[in-house]
């Protein structure tokens, strides 16, 4: 018979014993990294429905619409003239606060100020009526995880 040399109990439980610390650490992490992407998502969704109401804009169509005294494009006006394919997934369909599928066409909205030779394109998007991703209307610069509203922020976990 041959030596054969194999590993101890204690050997085997000192390795799954690591193996669980280190699960322990990376799925937080992971869940985390999951969450700022979603709001990565939600910025860049944001973003292409802001340019989408400048190729509006540009091309002459005017909307309806008005937003606090100003002229504003709905998701609903854009599709319908052809300026985004279709409504805009929401990447956060998991969630349990929103839980829509898309943005809502009716609330989500480009608002345009005029001001002499100035013109001010803003965003904002809103979930199924339930929250807004801002709190007001953005602007391209003003895009970022910073000015998102709080309820939305506690539903990523964002720190």
């Amino acid at each position: 018979m041959r030596n054969e040399r194999g590993f101890t109990l204690i050997e085997l439980l000192a390795i799954i014993v690591i193996l669980g610390i280190m699960a322990a650490i990376a799925i937080p992490i992971v869940g985390q990294i999951i969450n700022h992407s979603k709001a990565d998502a939600h910025l860049s969704n944001a973003r292409q429905m802001l340019h989408a109401g400048k190729m509006a804009y540009a091309n002459g169509y005017m909307p309806e619409s008005e937003y606090s005294g100003e002229r504003s494009y709905t998701m609903e006006d854009l599709i319908k003239e052809g300026f985004l394919d279709g409504k805009i997934a929401n990447p956060s369909i998991t969630s349990t606060f929103g839980g829509s599928d898309s943005y809502d066409p009716d609330e989500s909205l480009v608002v345009v100020y005029v001001t002499d030779d100035t013109f001010i394109f803003k965003v904002n998007l809103s979930v199924a009526g339930e929250y807004r991703i801002f709190n007001e209307p953005q602007t391209l610069e003003q895009i970022s995880r910073d000015v998102f509203t709080e309820d939305f922020k506690n539903e990523l976990n964002l720190k």
